[in-house]
Protein backbone atom coordinates (compact mmCIF):
# COMPACT_ATOMS: atom_id res chain seq x y z
CA UNK A 1 0.00 0.00 0.00
CA UNK A 2 1.87 3.59 -0.72
CA UNK A 3 2.51 5.57 2.06
CA UNK A 4 -0.16 8.33 1.43
CA UNK A 5 -3.26 5.41 1.02
CA UNK A 6 -1.69 3.98 4.00
CA UNK A 7 -1.86 7.34 5.78
CA UNK A 8 -5.47 7.88 4.63
CA UNK A 9 -6.78 4.72 5.77
CA UNK A 10 -5.32 5.04 9.59
CA UNK A 11 -6.77 8.29 9.50
CA UNK A 12 -10.08 7.48 8.39
CA UNK A 13 -9.40 4.88 11.48
CA UNK A 14 -8.50 7.34 14.28
CA UNK A 15 -11.24 9.40 13.36
CA UNK A 16 -14.01 6.75 15.02
CA UNK A 17 -11.64 4.95 17.12
CA UNK A 18 -12.30 5.00 20.81
CA UNK A 19 -9.39 4.59 23.14
CA UNK A 20 -8.93 3.50 26.77
CA UNK A 21 -11.92 5.50 28.52
CA UNK A 22 -13.75 5.79 25.60
CA UNK A 23 -11.89 8.82 24.85
CA UNK A 24 -11.92 10.09 20.94
CA UNK A 25 -9.99 12.47 18.90
CA UNK A 26 -11.53 15.67 18.97
CA UNK A 27 -8.59 17.25 16.38
CA UNK A 28 -6.17 14.65 14.68
CA UNK A 29 -3.62 15.45 11.67
CA UNK A 30 -2.12 12.56 10.06
CA UNK A 31 0.18 12.36 7.00
CA UNK A 32 3.37 11.29 5.79
CA UNK A 33 6.31 12.08 7.42
CA UNK A 34 8.87 14.18 5.33
CA UNK A 35 11.58 12.89 7.07
CA UNK A 36 11.46 9.25 6.88
CA UNK A 37 9.48 7.60 3.89
CA UNK A 38 8.45 5.03 6.01
CA UNK A 39 6.79 6.73 9.04
CA UNK A 40 3.33 8.00 9.20
CA UNK A 41 2.80 10.92 11.71
CA UNK A 42 -0.37 10.90 14.20
CA UNK A 43 -1.05 13.89 16.09
CA UNK A 44 -4.47 13.37 18.33
CA UNK A 45 -5.90 15.95 20.58
CA UNK A 46 -7.93 14.32 23.47
CA UNK A 47 -9.59 17.30 24.57
CA UNK A 48 -8.98 19.18 27.95
CA UNK A 49 -10.97 16.41 30.13
CA UNK A 50 -8.07 13.81 29.24
CA UNK A 51 -5.47 15.81 30.88
CA UNK A 52 -4.55 13.03 34.07
CA UNK A 53 -5.04 10.33 31.44
CA UNK A 54 -2.21 8.20 30.17
CA UNK A 55 -1.69 9.26 26.74
CA UNK A 56 0.79 7.32 26.20
CA UNK A 57 -1.15 4.19 27.01
CA UNK A 58 -4.10 5.57 24.51
CA UNK A 59 -1.63 5.27 21.99
CA UNK A 60 -0.07 2.40 21.97
CA UNK A 61 -3.78 1.15 22.59
CA UNK A 62 -4.39 2.82 19.26
CA UNK A 63 -1.84 1.83 17.27
CA UNK A 64 -3.02 -1.77 18.49
CA UNK A 65 -6.00 -1.48 17.41
CA UNK A 66 -4.90 0.17 13.79
CA UNK A 67 -2.47 -2.54 13.24
CA UNK A 68 -4.71 -4.93 13.66
CA UNK A 69 -7.79 -3.59 12.00
CA UNK A 70 -5.73 -2.78 9.06
CA UNK A 71 -3.47 -6.08 8.88
CA UNK A 72 -0.51 -6.12 6.66
CA UNK A 73 -1.85 -2.63 5.08
CA UNK A 74 0.54 -1.19 7.56
CA UNK A 75 3.82 -3.90 7.30
CA UNK A 76 6.89 -1.66 6.69
CA UNK A 77 5.56 1.78 7.80
CA UNK A 78 6.37 3.16 11.50
CA UNK A 79 3.05 5.47 13.32
CA UNK A 80 4.66 7.86 14.95
CA UNK A 81 1.96 8.53 17.96
CA UNK A 82 1.43 11.61 19.71
CA UNK A 83 -1.58 12.61 21.53
CA UNK A 84 -2.13 15.63 23.64
CA UNK A 85 -5.33 17.08 26.38
CA UNK A 86 -5.63 20.11 24.99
Amino acid sequence: MDINVASAAVETFVQDYAGPGGRKAVELRIHPSGDDMNAIKVWVNLGPDAENDDLHAWCQACEAAVREALGGDLDGYHLEMRADAM
